[in-house]
């Protein structure tokens, strides 16, 4: 789909467009795997065995997850990814690049834009 390099998929099930659909689901759950693990909260440093602790923080990563890919799709948008991500490879996700910018500001010494709005494709 327009890439310089195409993928190749392989699978014993029929089925073409189901197959890059199944294999669209799996980048995204891999993607929030590692924004919840190293590459991002590092979730399971926390080390809560309560259960009550433990859905107050998902409820506050929930929050704050959210709103740092809004921020990331932001960055996009406005043209400011060259900031934040490497031009060779592209390889983060809009969770990282927010959270990479919110960093960048801190660092700056900057004003972090703060609205919670999401952007769509127009």
């Amino acid at each position: 789909m327009g890439q310089a390099q195409p993928w190749y998929l392989v699978s014993d099930q029929p089925g073409q467009a189901d197959l890059r659909k199944i294999y669209g689901r799996r980048m995204c759950v891999k993607e929030m795997s590692s924004d919840l693990k190293g590459r991002g909260f590092d979730l399971e440093a926390s080390q809560l065995k309560q259960t009550d602790r433990i859905g107050r923080l998902f409820l506050g990563f929930g929050i704050v997850f959210v709103w740092l890919i809004t921020r990331g799709n932001w960055v996009v948008k406005r043209g400011y990814r060259h900031l934040v991500d490497h031009k060779s490879r592209r390889d983060k996700s809009y969770f990282r690049l927010g959270s990479d910018w919110v960093e960048r500001c801190c660092a700056l010494n900057r004003p972090i834009p703060l609205p919670f709005k999401p952007y769509f494709s127009n």
